[in-house]
C-alpha cells in the first residue's frame, strides 16, 4: 500500500521533499525549546541577569514564530499533496472503470461506487502522507526525548521504554479485530451515504409519485445497519483510547513522584525537571500519534484493498484492427443472456452500407441490447459472431471504432454539465463545419439560439425538455464524421414535422452510411428501407 501510494506522490517530488524538510526543521526547533527554558530557569533567573533574560526571551519568541511559520507552510504543502495525490488515484480508478466490461458496470450502484472511490482514495493518501510526517517527526522526537531523559534521569527513561513496549503488545492483540470491524463499517457507511444522496437526486421523482415515506423507510434500514456497525467500531476504538489514557495517567504519576524526589535530593535542578515534563509530554503525544497511526493504518488497509479490487477488474477485451470504411455489419447466430434469461436468441442479419434499418420488436425483446452489442459493449458475454467488413468484432479496436466510426443516440439522451457546445462537440471527430447546415436542414433553430446565448447545462434531465435533449443529441449524431449511425427511439419526443425532417435528412445521407434505428413508431418504420424483427 505504502509503496504503491508513493508512486502517486512522486508526481510532485520536489514539493514532497520540501514538505519533509519543513517537518524536520519543525521537529528540531520543538526539541530545542525545552532546553532554552532550562537555560532561563537555571542560569539567568537565579543570577538576576535581566538584560540577558529579555534578550534570550526575544530570541525564543523569534524561534517560536519561525516554527509556527514552518508549520503553516508544511500544512499548506500537505493539503496540496493530499488533494492532488487523491485525485491521481481517483483518475486511475475512473480510467480503469471506463475500460471495464459494461456487463459489470451495469450491475453497480454508481452513487455507492463514486462515494467509495472518493473516500477510499482520500483515506489512503492521508495515511501515507501522515505516515511520513508523523513517523519521521514523532520518531525523531521520541528518540531524542528518551535519550535526554535517560541522560538526566536514567530510571525514568527506562520506565517509559517499558510502558511503550507493553502498549505495542496490547495494540497487536487488537489488530485483527479492529481491521475486520472497520472493513464491515466502511461498506455500510458507503451504502448509507449512497442511499442518502439518492434522496436528493431523486427529489422530483419523489414528489411526482409521492413516495417520500417509502424512500425514508429504505433510508432508515440502511442507517440501522450503519449505526450498529459504527457503534461496534467506536467500542473497539474506546479500548485503544482507554490504553492511551491509562499510559498518560501512570506516566504523570510516576514522573511527578520521581521528579519531585530528585529535586528534593538535589539530583536534578528545577530547569532539568521542566525538561523532563516537556519531553515526557512530547513522548506521550508521540505515543498517542502512533496510536492514531495504527487506527488509520487499519482504515487505510481496508480502503487500499477496496481500491485494488477496482483497479484489478478485468479490462474489456479490445482488439487492434481497425476499419477505415465500414461497408457491412454481419451478425451470425448471436446469443446473449443475463442471469440465465435469454435476451438475444439466435439473431442473424447483415446490415449494409446505403440502407436505413428499423429494428422492430416488443418491449423487452432486446432491441436496445442489440445496439449495445453492435457497439462492442458486451463482447465478453455474447455467443456467436459479429463482423465488421468480415473482421470479427473481438479483433477490432472497438474503442477507436466508437470514438471515430460510430455515432449514437441513446433512448434518453444524456447531457454533460457545461455548455451546449460542449455537449455537441464531444471530441475532434465532430465537424464544426457541418453544424450550421445540420441545424438549418433540421430546422432546430432553438439549438442555435441556446448556443448563441451560451446556455449552461446543470442537470440535463431536469432543465431541458425531452424534445430539447433529443434535438441536441441528434445534432451531435449528425455532425460526427462516422460511417455507422445507431439511433434508439430518436424521435419519441419530437413533433410530427421534426420527425419528418429527421427522416428526410437520414435519407439524404444514407448512401455512405449504415443507419440502424430502434422505433416503436410504425410511421418511422415505413420510412426505413428494411424492417428487422427481433
Amino acid at each position: 500500500m505504502i509503496k504503491w501510494t508513493y508512486k502517486q506522490i512522486k508526481l510532485f517530488r520536489w514539493k514532497y521533499i520540501f514538505y519533509i524538510g519543513c517537518i524536520i526543521v519543525y521537529t528540531l526547533i520543538s526539541l530545542l525549546t525545552p532546553i532554552i527554558g532550562k537555560y532561563i530557569i537555571d542560569i539567568l533567573i537565579p543570577n538576576k541577569q535581566l538584560k540577558m533574560l529579555v534578550g534570550i526571551s526575544c530570541v525564543w519568541l523569534v524561534v517560536e514564530c519561525f516554527r509556527n511559520s514552518i508549520n503553516i507552510i508544511s500544512e499548506n504543502i500537505y493539503n496540496f499533496l493530499k488533494i492532488n495525490c487523491s485525485y491521481s488515484i481517483q483518475q486511475k480508478i475512473i480510467e480503469t472503470m471506463q475500460h471495464t466490461p459494461w456487463s459489470f458496470l451495469v450491475k453497480q450502484d454508481m452513487l455507492y461506487l463514486s462515494t467509495r472511490i472518493y473516500n477510499d482514495s482520500n483515506i489512503v493518501t492521508e495515511f501515507v502522507l501522515g505516515l511520513t510526517g508523523n513517523i519521521l517527526s514523532k520518531l525523531l522526537m521520541t528518540i531524542v526525548a528518551i535519550g535526554i531523559l535517560i541522560y538526566i534521569a536514567g530510571g525514568l527513561g527506562i520506565f517509559l521504554l517499558a510502558v511503550i513496549i507493553i502498549y505495542v503488545y496490547v495494540r497487536y492483540l487488537y489488530q485483527k479485530k479492529l481491521y475486520n470491524v472497520i472493513q464491515k463499517d466502511r461498506e455500510n457507511q458507503d451504502t448509507f451515504l449512497a442511499e442518502f444522496l439518492a434522496q436528493f437526486l431523486n427529489m422530483k421523482f419523489v414528489q411526482q409519485y409521492e413516495i417520500a415515506k417509502e424512500l425514508i423507510r429504505k433510508l432508515n434500514e440502511k442507517f440501522q445497519k450503519y449505526e450498529k456497525n459504527s457503534i461496534d467500531v467506536q467500542k473497539t476504538y474506546s479500548v485503544f483510547d482507554g490504553i492511551d489514557e491509562m499510559i498518560s495517567s501512570i506516566g504523570r504519576v510516576i514522573i511527578y513522584l520521581f521528579g519531585g524526589y530528585c529535586i528534593v535530593m538535589h539530583k536534578i535542578t528545577i530547569g532539568e525537571f521542566v525538561i523532563v515534563i516537556d519531553y515526557f509530554q512530547m513522548i506521550l503525544g508521540s505515543i498517542q500519534e502512533f496510536t492514531e497511526l495504527d487506527k488509520k493504518y487499519k482504515e487505510s488497509k481496508v480502503s487500499y484493498a477496496r481500491i485494488k479490487e477496482l483497479l484489478n477488474k478485468k479490462e474489456q477485451e479490445n482488439g487492434i484492427q481497425y476499419c477505415h470504411k465500414v461497408n457491412s455489419i454481419a451478425c451470425d447466430r448471436v446469443f446473449y443472456k443475463v442471469n440465465n434469461q435469454m435476451i438475444i436468441q439466435n439473431f442473424s442479419y447483415k446490415f449494409k452500407r446505403g440502407n436505413i434499418y428499423c429494428i422492430w420488436g416488443e418491449n423487452g425483446s432486446g432491441k436496445t441490447t442489440l445496439l449495445d452489442i453492435l457497439l462492442g459493449l458486451y463482447n465478453d458475454k455474447i455467443d456467436g459472431k459479429i463482423k465488421y467488413n468480415d473482421i470479427d468484432i473481438k479483433y477490432l479496436d472497438m474503442r477507436k471504432m466508437r470514438r471515430e466510426q460510430i455515432s449514437f443516440v441513446e433512448q434518453e439522451p444524456y447531457l454533460i454539465q457545461g455548455s451546449i457546445e460542449n455537449n455537441v462537440f464531444l471530441t475532434e471527430h465532430y465537424s464544426r463545419r457541418s453544424l450550421k447546415s445540420v441545424i438549418e436542414k433540421l430546422k432546430f433553430d432553438s439549438i442555435d439560439t441556446m448556443m448563441k446565448e451560451e446556455r449552461k447545462i446543470i442537470d440535463g434531465k431536469s432543465e431541458f425538455s425531452g424534445g430539447e435533449r433529443q434535438k441536441i443529441a441528434l445534432v451531435r449524431l449528425f455532425i460526427k464524421t462516422a460511417d455507422i449511425l445507431l439511433l434508439d427511439e430518436p424521435t419519441s419526443a419530437l413533433d410530427v414535422m421534426s420527425k419528418e425532417r429527421v427522416m428526410d435528412y437520414l435519407q439524404d445521407i444514407k448512401q455512405d452510411k449504415i443507419i440502424i434505428i430502434i422505433s416503436h413508431d410504425w410511421e418511422i418504420a415505413e420510412l426505413c428501407d428494411k424492417v428487422v424483427k427481433i
